[in-house]
């Protein structure tokens, strides 16, 4: 799950906002090399986060669920991302497909 996109915090130092394909984001603390919390709530990959240049318990998300976030960051409970289950894709491969084709 690659990250797409990092923001740091306008008003704390070290607090790094991550967003990235595994349709969460993140909050570190740089200079502990911690977790703070997770944001999980998109049902597409994100692309874009922001903290809110007026509260810093607030950051906003964008996917490509088309949808915009806000989060409250005293209000996460979760620290990383829990386990997604994923579907096994249901594509059978034919007689006739082209080795590129095949995956």
């Amino acid at each position: 799950t690659g990250v797409i996109f990092l923001a740091w915090s306008p008003h704390e130092d070290a607090k790094l906002l991550s967003v990235s394909y595994d349709c969460t984001a993140q909050i570190w603390d740089v200079a502990k090399k911690e977790p703070i919390c997770n944001f999980s709530g998109h049902s597409g990959r994100l692309f874009c986060g922001l903290w809110s240049p007026m509260d810093p318990d607030v950051i906003f998300t964008g996917g490509e669920d088309s949808t915009i976030c806000g989060w409250n960051i005293s209000r996460q409970t979760n620290k990383l991302p829990t386990k997604r289950v994923v579907k096994k894709s249901t594509f059978k491969k034919s007689k006739e497909s082209k080795p590129w084709m095949t995956k």
